[in-house]
């Protein structure tokens, strides 16, 4: 079986949402595999190779990493007022645009591409780089607050603007070339992406009965083995025991969420698919914090590290296997996570 590196997994509000991630990544082996309503996108382990090799180029390159730096600060503070704009005017195709030209920027901030780069500034301590990774951090953090814009809650940019078009299916489930094109998708269409299946880059869906849907169906299955102790990155020092609360953040409660975290107890364990800014609270309130997805530089990495609570990233399936009030112990210094039971 071919090796895969799990992106991330969310609730999908729509086809598109899997295509606008394929067509982002369409310079890479990327996947997606969508049952029911969950989705989870990955990418072939030699992609995350040459993409950690990429990224180390450009963070050792001070003026280069500069002028990335620069170019994506200026985008951020202007492409809030252009989405609101382009929704206003009722803009689908700009709108998209402008977020795939948004996440050329963005992908250097996440964990397949940084990964590298923090591994060899934890083992050497190179200033030039130590410096740029702490820029990508802070930039990412205003970069996942656009992103969260874009996407989650019922006033985002992508949800007002569908919801203008009377959240018509042949936009729904519309690829993102249809869109550029003005092409309306197939009632067929529509109900071959509402079914499971695996999306490629070249847009071919892989029905549930074919060699390609059922190799990656049994690499997902495979992350669910031998779940008493997960293995993940040690993002943050340290060992603690207590109680586990696990926090869905995703297109279905985002306008719940702060509700959802002001009833949630202090000094849990905070698990989720990843942390971000509009969890934030709920990130103060924990004592440690295990993720399903992210790396070193990851918001939970990053906040962590500033609250000096145990960490562990990128453990795949901690919401999947882990209830709310289990006890589980979390090791900050060898990036494991043990469930200890009820």
């Amino acid at each position: 079986m071919s090796k895969y590196t799990r992106f991330f997994e969310a609730v999908s509000p729509s086809f598109l949402f899997e295509s606008i991630y394929i067509n982002s990544y369409n310079d890479l082996d990327c996947y997606v595999i969508k049952e029911q309503e969950s989705v989870i996108v990955l990418f072939k382990d030699l992609e995350q190779k040459r993409c950690q090799e990429t990224a180390l180029e450009l963070f050792n390159d001070e003026m280069k990493f500069k002028e990335y730096y620069d170019n994506f600060r200026n985008f951020l503070n202007v492409a809030k007022e252009n989405s609101q704009e382009l929704v206003k005017n009722n803009k689908l195709k700009e709108l998209i645009e402008l977020f795939l030209d948004f996440l050329k920027f963005y992908r250097y901030t996440e964990s397949f591409y940084t990964e590298l780069s923090y591994k060899i500034y934890e083992k050497n301590g190179d200033k030039i780089l130590g410096e740029n990774l702490k820029k990508l951090e802070i930039i990412k953090t205003d970069a996942r607050k656009y992103l969260n814009s874009f996407f989650n809650g019922q006033d985002s940019y992508l949800t007002k603007i569908i919801n203008q078009s009377n959240g018509s299916q042949s936009l729904l489930y519309s690829t993102v070339e249809e869109i550029m094109l003005g092409n309306k998708c197939t009632v067929e269409d529509i109900e071959r992406r509402k079914a499971n299946h695996v999306l490629s880059k070249n847009d071919i869906i892989y029905s549930d009965n074919t060699l390609e849907y059922n190799e990656l169906k049994k690499w997902k299955e495979s992350l669910t083995e031998n779940t008493n102790v997960l293995k993940g990155t040690a993002a943050s020092k340290g060992v603690v025991e207590g109680e586990a609360f696990v926090l869905s953040s995703d297109f279905t409660n985002f306008d719940e969420l702060d509700n959802i975290i002001e009833k949630m107890p202090k000094n849990i364990i905070l698990v989720s698919e990843t942390t971000a800014p509009d969890i934030v609270k709920a990130c103060f309130k924990a004592k440690a914090i295990v993720t399903n997805q992210g790396g070193m530089g990851s918001h939970a990495a990053i906040i962590s590290r500033e609250l000096k609570i145990p960490c562990v990233v990128g453990c795949k399936i901690a919401t999947k296997v882990i209830n709310t009030g289990e006890k589980v112990t979390v090791d900050g210094n060898k990036g494991e996570v043990i469930l200890n039971g009820k």
